[in-house]
């Protein structure tokens, strides 16, 4: 018996130890806080645990405490991703070194879909491995893992997360009881990674914005410079270095050559070293560098294990990897960036070598130029040495691929193509070329070869990899990887970043199908197009260069309309044009190239810096950056196809000769340049003089101006509003005023003006008992000045008024008994300035209507010109003021009623005609259609509506075509045949209405824009100009000095005036408030800050691409209240069918005319177009782009059918040159003559039928009903 007690007692001694290890084990090693989520934090989250997430924008991703979901005690953590995310929540743990431990959780899903590539998980950050991939909708289970903590490793941070890096998600989690304790793992135990690479160096200093804006812009334009200089100086480029790349040129020589090549690639390894390029990327390549050394090719891609690039670069990483180690090159040094980069910096200058090697006798100028633009690439640098990717490489093993298949060496290319692919998944998206290009040959041995070739390349490279792994898994990982990132565009600058659709998700639906669906019509429509290009054309030899930029297109294509598309994705584009520029000649393609490694490098850096410096993955829509470059990627595929139209099927090659060289002589001893009358080419200058304007002319302008003032000043208001206001004194101040007797009062109707505040109203029939009744009150500092009606009801003779609360202006006073009679009132106490409210009751209504009353943003507009009379602070901000201040003009002529403040922007309605007669007499030369579109303009409805309602767009607009006409001047004006003297009047005057229009509202600001390119496009004109004429002598001014002394003018015109009329227009404001510049500058900010954020609704605003086919018109005013049932008044805001529809599809036909066709031979026989008709087009074009397109990428989203205004001129100019070209191309056919002034009468009808629908002039109900019929929606 005491053996056996003495057996027990040694069993308990050895048992305990173990039990209380366990004990501690599940209670107290427990390393992570609140891993029950049963603590919250102020905000009701989990305490101790941060979310974070890769994807922005709505609906949002979130992440809290659930209270009511839990796998034990009260609550969990929750993550909740409506969209494609990777979200997790983060907690930093201390370690140990060097230590095991266990990392699990229990985790419940709802609603998160099998196809995504990684579900619930835990895993440690940057370690690239995760436990668990629980998809669909799951109960609670648990998932565990163990992993090892780094020799000097002290802390990890622990994620609970839902996707993964490169794998987004959607759905729901909840985590709960999670733990992370020191174990030793059993065996058969799931091992993952809990070591991150070492944090690199941070960065001195961070760039700013305007640095970052800065590099862009002036990188850009050097890059520009450094492509013209190369390209003027070619021949003096080829007979320097020409010698050196053939190692015909001594030592002494070359060494300057290959010093500068060197001191570039130091540069590189010197950027590389110092900036540690995108984090995520840097990080995981680091990671995968170390982890594929220690692993090997049959470990690294495991089940778990993030890796989503291919074995091709993974194989580079490996001896990046390899390096390091042997060489103790430690990742957190500047040396092992340098390292990690070096394989794309290494690719570049192979890039350079391969330029060099591609082109021949008598091309070898232009490689040497192709090189150099390759060297010293802004995108080729950026990319590879500061970002850190390897788009460098992959691009250049397929470009070598289509050099070969241009030069029928199949098998070879057949291989390298296999290769590309193995570095990036994109090389599949020029494989339809790559497939025409071997199905074209009739050697079928030579086909099966290069299959063989292809395929046993790419098995033999990534045989390795496969070792471990079951046969198929490559097809998983490209599959896995082209799946990532389910959203429209991702950064790129591309046709859906223009419309202001950056990261939107591809489920978006758009007319009832996917925006992907949509962005892949366009794009596998394009590719046909593309493929149909290269398989039926007719240049079918070897080295036409059909197959490199049949690729170079589909990769323009694909980045402009595809969906999916990142920043970098037009990166081989750049490259592969500068190879099939060498192959096929034609200076069109090297620009193209050009044009692709400017955007893309713009792309890239902004991408860089929002994602380094503001730590966002995306780019905001209203980016400038975004906005240019994507239109003019939008423009580079445009061009794209129809230049590829022009070389491989009609066969026309443009080449540089040598007078397109300036340092070529031949020029100034050639005998056609020795006359200024025979140097100017017809395109570039207009050599006929615009003849006076004749008497019949002016008669019929002056009838157009008349009989449209008649229209427009019909039923535009009255002037039967009180001027006369009392503003009390709160508390101090009443008046009483009296009946004469006691009377039965119906109603009291007031008319108040600036300011809130309620006014108290009390009755009294004897003048000592009062009864109070329900007051005046004004609550919105926008409300309309107009007349309201206060039901009283009540007998009374005394009537005391007082101002109780607030500061607000009272007009008048009138009280009316129950037959609506008004009742005599006399002030009997009070201030004399009580007697402010009674004494205007001759202007009294009954009802108050459009006639006598506000309407639409006449409360803001309207109202602020009143304060701005006053001397007060104007209340409308979000506007500059100068428009306000020009209301105010007929305000202080015809007093505070609706008359005064819609006189100003009738007058400048009709003042616009001449104007616009202007502008188009000179455009299009000819006074009959000069008239024709001035009266077009004066039958179109939205013209008729802005200019009767006080608002400001009528003042943009007018400034806009005034500044519109004075550019036009000037670029009409001939400077060669004027001994090159700069025409400063107009360049004065344009910059002064482009200023004045500026102060009024800043949509003249797209127009700036416009104004801009017109202003670049004359000076380009007279360059050529210059080029044909002879050198000056010594003492004769020339283009140089005529650029000089332009340049200068337009400084003062275009900056220093339009400031100056800028400040000057907040002067009265500087006034009222007191704040000088300071609060002009402000305000300046606020207004920004306004249009960029407005996020409201309202039930007719409408997408900027409606505008022109009017699905939503503008209702501004409805008076069914007054008019009754037989009768209608309304006023809404839509165009003439025949200026908005005719008039849209004339500059639909202009731009397609310009871009596909103005040198096809067949529109040259369709069309005999004059250089004066050709650079009208040109003017139309582009100021009408200017003032519509910014609708389609500004941040502002509540835009109206109103804003397509500014718009309207240049549609009609459209029709009218259309109209003209085709009666000069038709003079002898009947129906041409009688056709323009057809439309007009067309027009005008419809103008007389709408009048009623856009002027409020009461009608009967029928006749709206009769012609809302038509295609117009009516309100009423």
């Amino acid at each position: 018996m005491l053996a056996r007690q003495w057996v027990m007692i040694i069993l308990l001694g050895l048992l305990l130890p173990i039990l209380s290890s366990l004990a501690h084990a599940e209670t107290a090693a427990n390393l992570l806080h609140n891993a029950d989520a049963e603590t919250s934090s102020p905000s009701g989250n989990a305490a101790g645990w941060n979310f974070d997430h890769w994807t922005q924008g709505e609906p949002a991703s979130q992440a809290s405490r659930d209270s009511t979901v839990s796998h034990s005690g009260n609550a969990s953590l929750k993550i909740s991703l409506p969209q494609g995310d990777d979200g997790k929540l983060i907690q930093a743990v201390p370690v140990e070194p060097n230590t095991w431990y266990r990392l699990s959780a229990w985790v419940k899903t709802a609603g998160i879909p099998n196809e995504v590539k990684t579900g619930a998980n835990l895993s440690v950050i940057d370690a690239m491995e995760f436990v668990g991939d629980i998809k669909g909708d799951q109960d609670w289970q648990q998932i565990v893992a163990w992993g090892k903590t780094g020799p000097e490793q002290k802390e990890i941070k622990v994620a609970a997360r839902l996707g993964f890096y490169g794998s987004l998600a959607t759905g729901t989690v909840w985590f709960d009881d999670l733990s992370l304790s020191q174990s030793e793992p059993p065996a058969g135990a799931k091992i993952i990674s809990f070591t991150p690479p070492p944090p690199a160096p941070a960065a001195t200093t961070s760039p700013s914005a305007a640095l970052i804006n800065s590099v862009v812009i002036t990188a850009s334009l050097a890059f520009l410079l450094l492509a013209w200089l190369a390209i003027q100086n070619r021949s003096a480029l080829n007979q320097r270095l020409a010698a050196i790349t053939d190692g015909t040129r001594s030592w002494q020589q070359t060494a300057p050559v290959l010093a500068f090549i060197a001191l570039v690639i130091l540069a590189k390894a010197w950027g590389a070293g110092s900036y540690l390029g995108y984090t995520q990327d840097v990080g995981t390549f680091s990671a995968w560098a170390l982890d594929m050394y220690s692993r090997g090719f049959a470990g690294f891609y495991q089940p778990g294990y993030f890796a989503d690039y291919p074995p091709g670069y993974i194989t580079v990483l490996w001896l990046v990897g390899a390096i390091s180690n042997t060489f103790g090159i430690h990742y957190g040094t500047p040396g092992f960036l340098v390292l990690l980069k070096m394989p794309a910096m290494l690719a570049d200058i192979a890039g350079v070598v391969f330029l060099l090697y591609v082109a021949r006798e008598p091309h070898r100028a232009w490689a040497l130029i192709a090189a150099l633009l390759w060297l010293l690439n802004p995108l080729a640098i950026v990319t590879s040495a500061f970002w850190g990717q390897v788009d460098s490489i992959f691009t250049l093993i397929l470009a070598a691929s289509f050099l070969m298949l241009e030069r029928r060496r199949i098998v070879l290319a057949a291989s390298l193509y296999a290769v590309a692919v193995l570095f990036k998944p994109q090389a599949l998206l020029v494989g339809p070329i790559a497939l025409i290009a071997l199905l074209s040959l009739r050697d079928r041995t030579v086909q099966l070869k290069a299959l063989a070739a292809a395929v046993g390349t790419f098995i033999l490279l990534s045989l390795p990899f496969t070792i471990s792994r079951e046969p198929l898994w490559i097809f998983s990982l490209y599959g896995g990887t082209l799946a990532s990132y389910n959203y429209l565009t991702l950064n790129a600058f591309n046709l859906y970043a223009l419309l202001g659709q950056n990261w939107l998700p591809n489920e978006t639906l758009f007319l009832g199908l996917q925006v992907s669906t949509w962005a892949w019509l366009l794009t596998l429509s394009a590719l046909a197009a593309v493929c149909w290009g290269v398989i039926a054309s007719p240049q079918r030899g070897p080295a036409t260069g059909r197959f490199l930029y049949g690729a170079f297109a589909i990769f323009v294509l694909f980045f402009v309309l595809g969906p999916k598309m990142h920043e970098r994705y037009l990166f081989p584009a750049a490259f592969m044009g500068l190879t099939a520029f060498l192959v096929i000649g034609d200076k069109r393609v090297l620009w193209l190239a050009i044009t692709a490694s400017i955007t893309t490098f713009a792309n890239t850096l902004v991408t860089l810096d929002m994602m380094s410096r503001l730590q966002s993955s995306q780019v905001p829509n209203s980016n400038g950056f975004m906005l240019l470059c994507s239109l003019l990627n939008v423009i580079l595929l445009i061009q794209t196809l129809r230049i590829g139209y022009d070389i491989f099927w009609r066969g026309q090659i443009k080449t540089y000769t040598d007078t397109d060289t300036d340092t070529d002589q031949t020029e100034a001893t050639d005998p056609a340049a020795q006359t200024l009358q025979q140097t100017p080419r017809a395109d570039l200058v207009e050599q006929l003089p615009l003849a006076p304007v004749s008497r019949s002319a002016w008669l019929a302008l002056a009838g157009i101006c008349l009989l449209y003032s008649i229209a427009a000043f019909t039923y535009l208001g009255n002037f039967a509003s009180p001027q006369k206001f009392w503003q009390p004194n709160i508390g101090t101040e009443s008046a009483v005023y009296d009946l004469g007797q006691i009377k039965s009062v119906a109603s009291v109707q007031y008319h108040h003006g600036l300011g809130t505040g309620e006014y108290a109203l009390a009755w009294s029939s004897d003048g000592q008992n009062w009864v109070s009744r329900a007051g005046i009150i004004v609550d919105n500092r926008f409300a309309e000045f107009r007349w309201r009606t206060l039901p009283v009801n009540l007998p009374a003779r005394y009537l005391k008024v007082n101002l109780s609360t607030g500061a607000l202006q009272m007009n008048e006073l009138a009280l009316r008994d129950h037959q609506g009679q008004l009742l005599a009132l006399q002030q009997i106490s009070g201030p004399s300035q009580a007697n402010a409210l009674i004494d205007e009751q001759d202007k009294t209504v009954t009802l108050s209507t459009a006639l006598n009353g506000m309407y639409f943003d006449e409360v803001y507009h309207a109202h602020s010109a009143w304060e701005i009379l006053q001397g007060i602070d104007a209340t409308e901000n979000t506007h500059p003021p100068l428009g306000k201040i020009i209301i105010a003009i007929g305000v202080a002529i015809f007093g505070m009623n609706p008359f005064g403040f819609r006189f100003m922007g009738v007058t400048f309605g009709i003042l616009m005609l001449p104007v616009f007669f202007g502008l188009s007499r000179r455009l299009l030369r000819s006074e009959p259609f000069a008239l024709l579109a001035t009266a077009l303009l004066a039958v179109d409805f939205m013209h008729f509506t802005q200019t009767r309602i006080a608002t400001i767009d009528t003042y943009g607009v007018f400034f806009i075509l005034a500044s519109a006409y004075w550019m036009l001047r000037f670029m009409q004006s001939e400077p060669a045949k004027n001994h090159w003297q700069t025409d400063i009047k107009s360049l004065l005057l344009c910059g002064t209405m482009f200023g004045l229009g500026a102060a009024s509202k800043w949509i003249v600001l797209y127009h700036g824009v416009g104004l801009a390119a017109l202003y670049t496009w004359h000076l380009w004109r007279q360059a050529q100009v210059a080029r044909q004429l002879p050198p000056a002598l010594p003492d004769q001014r020339g283009y140089a000095q005529w650029l000089i002394q332009t340049l200068l003018v337009s400084v003062l015109g275009f900056i220093v005036i339009p400031l100056l009329i800028y400040t000057a227009a907040y002067i009265p404001l500087m006034q009222a408030t007191g704040q000088g510049i300071g609060g002009m500058l402000a305000n300046q900010s606020s207004m920004l800050q306004y249009h960029s954020q407005l996020k409201a609704t309202h039930p007719f605003s409408s997408f900027w691409y409606e505008w022109p086919t009017m699905v939503k018109p503008m209702w501004y005013y409805g008076g069914s209240e007054w008019t009754g049932p037989a009768k209608v008044s309304t006023i809404s805001a839509f165009g003439n069918p025949i200026t908005w529809y005719l008039g849209t599809l004339a500059f639909l036909v202009l731009l397609g005319w310009r871009l596909l066709l103005s040198n096809a031979k067949t529109s040259a026989a369709l069309w005999t177009l004059s250089a004066q008709q050709k650079m009208a087009m040109g003017f139309i074009l582009i100021a009408g782009l200017a003032q519509f397109l910014p609708w389609a990428v500004i941040p502002r989203k509540l835009v109206f059918i109103y804003h397509f205004f500014a718009s309207v001129p240049f549609i009609i100019l459209a029709l009218v040159w259309l109209l003209q070209a085709v009666q000069l191309n038709n003079a002898n056919r009947t129906w041409a003559k009688y056709l323009p002034w057809s439309v007009f009468g067309v027009a005008l009808v419809l103008f007389i039928a709408y009048f009623p629908a856009i002027s409020g002039l009461p009608v009967p109900r029928g006749w709206l009903e009769f012609i809302s019929h038509g295609p117009i929606a009516l309100y009423f």
